[in-house]
This record gives C-alpha cells, sequence and structure tokens, in this order.
C-alpha cells in the first residue's frame, strides 16, 4: 500500500530536479568571489566529474571546473 506513495513521491522530486536543470545555463554555477579594481572575479564552480563517496574515509570528492571566468 505504501509502495505507490514512495514511488509518486520520488517521481516528484525528480520531475522537479530535471526541471531545475532545464534552467540551468553556461553561468549558472558562476559566482562571484570578489574584485580587483572594477574587475570582478568570478570563479566556475561546475562539477567536471560525479562526485566520489569514499566510504571507509566518511569523505565525499567534488570535482569542480575552478576557472576563473569573465563576468
Amino acid at each position: 500500500m505504501l509502495i505507490p506513495k514512495v514511488e509518486k513521491a520520488i517521481d516528484g522530486i525528480v520531475i522537479k530536479f530535471n526541471k531545475m536543470l532545464a534552467q540551468e545555463g553556461p553561468t549558472t554555477f558562476v559566482f562571484p568571489i570578489g574584485a580587483i579594481g572594477d574587475d570582478e572575479i568570478n570563479l566556475n564552480m561546475t562539477m567536471t566529474t560525479a562526485p566520489e563517496l569514499k566510504v571507509d574515509s566518511h569523505l565525499i570528492n567534488l570535482y569542480f571546473d575552478g576557472m576563473f571566468v569573465d563576468p
């Protein structure tokens, strides 16, 4: 009896997530981190690889682009 409810809830979450991803643009994950004079410094935090879970160390490795980009 609960399985259909759980399936519906998970489907709803996936649909919301997919809608958010559809709105992604080339600067969605570019964040301003400071300025030098009149020049804004922006860091690209787009993930280049899926995160890795390190079970034994309780760590998650995240791989970001890390490039500085023009505003």
